[in-house]
């Protein structure tokens, strides 16, 4: 099961990770063709401290809003929204598939190294589903149209997604 009722709590928890997600969205960096944002530390503090569920609905909240208020044109839009459901319930339900959440208790330091895992992964994958899109979708070459991923943006939690 993606979702207990426990996930929700503490709802302020939820309440500030989405706020943040949203806020966040505010500060990006643009190119032609993408927009790298800081959000995504939300997302995965969503990911490991509230489960799938949660993060999954503050991915789809928090790019829906900017979205919206972006007036993405709705393929665009679409993207985004299977995208930011995707990555993280899938990181959320395999930081729970690990036992993730019970190292905290049992063993910080492996903890840290998976949150840090789960973090570098879901940020790749982040990244494919968009590549991928561009690449198919688009009809553009993947390599034509990458994008430079670098070690800083990956330790600042940017994200990349559609415009």
């Amino acid at each position: 099961m993606l979702s207990k009722a426990e996930d929700w709590r503490p709802l302020p928890l939820v309440i500030l990770l989405l706020v943040v997600a949203v806020v966040s969205e505010a500060f990006k960096l643009r190119t032609q063709r993408i927009t790298i944002s800081a959000a995504f530390l939300s997302l995965v503090l969503a990911m490991t401290l509230l489960g799938p569920a949660p993060a999954a609905l503050l991915g789809l909240m928090s790019k829906g809003v900017s979205d919206l208020a972006r007036r993405v044109p709705l393929r665009h839009a679409l993207v985004n929204a299977s995208t930011y459901a995707f990555f993280p319930l899938l990181g959320g339900a395999v930081f729970e598939l690990v036992g993730g959440p019970a190292l905290l208790d049992t063993n910080p330091a492996t903890y840290i190294l998976a949150v840090f895992a789960l973090f570098l992964a879901t940020n790749v994958l982040n990244f494919v589903l968009i590549a991928v899109d561009v690449a198919l979708i688009d009809g553009d070459g993947m390599v034509r149209h990458r994008v430079t991923y670098t070690a800083s943006q990956v330790q600042s939690g940017q994200e990349v997604k559609f415009d």
